[in-house]
């Protein structure tokens, strides 16, 4: 009920030229899926989109992994760096794309404080008026919020590892590096698996810290599905447009999750076989 049956509205709404007031009686079919393969804004929040899950998944994943081998270690202060990497997951998207937009300010951000402190007065800029780089910055603060998140998982399936296998391995001579490559990575990857279709997910619902941010600017070059979705829906109320969005985004989340978990499963069938034989 609450789950499906949204869908099935959104979709039907989507073939209405509708304003959001009183129920939608003007059916206009696929035009606005036609409008929208015709709509460079729409290509360009999916592109954004894409770089963002590509950029996000392997930043965040690597790095995930390796800060919760270093947690789950035996490091002097491991409570305190703990708190610190875990801390940002407990603040709402809009605090850190305030705490960001301030570090990023041209006249009195932290960025190019720090930068003029140190004498690198040329590298200073207008961080989020960049239309190049404005979307490289925010993938920046979406690590920094989202990082603790896949910390604290992978360190879940690290410690789900029993120590005795460990054990073994080093009386066989494996040591460092050698224990994480040939035992703490083949046992978690359902967690990294897990990890990469709630990133993919993640990546394209990714709204307030945008919006917060720069809402999509300038010139749309930080503009995604969800900010697209908004603006047609509350500013310019073309509620038919936003849900044709909103379900075309559910379609392309649906499908590379499937894919992922489609690759998986083909895999596991085939080494299962190969095993057999």
């Amino acid at each position: 009920m609450f789950v499906l049956w949204p869908i099935v509205r959104s979709a039907h709404y989507s073939l209405f030229a509708w304003d959001g007031l009183g129920p939608p009686v003007n059916f206009i079919g696929i035009s606005n899926y036609k409008r929208m393969i015709g709509d460079p804004i729409f290509w360009m929040a999916l592109r954004n989109n894409t770089i963002i899950l590509l950029l996000s998944l392997s930043i965040q994943i690597p790095l995930g992994i390796s800060l919760a081998i270093l947690l789950t270690g035996k490091i002097k202060g491991l409570a305190f760096f703990r708190t610190i990497y875990l801390s940002p997951i407990v603040l709402s998207g809009v605090i850190v794309g305030l705490l960001w937009q301030w570090i990023y300010n041209p006249s009195f951000g932290l960025a190019n404080s720090v930068l003029r402190e140190i004498g690198l007065n040329g590298l200073t800029q207008s961080w989020l008026g960049d239309d190049q780089r404005v979307l490289l910055w925010v993938i920046v603060a979406a690590v920094w919020r989202d990082i603790g998140f896949y910390i604290i998982i992978f360190i879940g399936s690290i410690q789900a590892i029993s120590r005795e296998i460990y054990e073994a391995a080093e009386m066989d001579g494996a040591t460092g590096w050698q224990l994480h490559k040939n035992i703490t990575l083949p046992l978690i990857k359902p967690t990294i698996l897990t990890a990469s279709v709630l990133g993919t997910i993640s990546s394209f619902l990714i709204f307030d810290l945008i919006w917060v941010m720069t809402e999509g600017g300038p010139y749309n070059s930080s503009e995604v599905l969800t900010t697209y979705m908004f603006k047609m829906a509350f500013q310019l109320r073309d509620w038919g447009y936003s849900t044709s969005l909103a379900f075309t985004q559910f379609f392309i989340v649906a499908i590379i999750t499937v894919s992922i978990l489609g690759i998986v499963q083909m895999r596991k069938s085939f080494e299962g076989s190969t095993g057999q034989a």
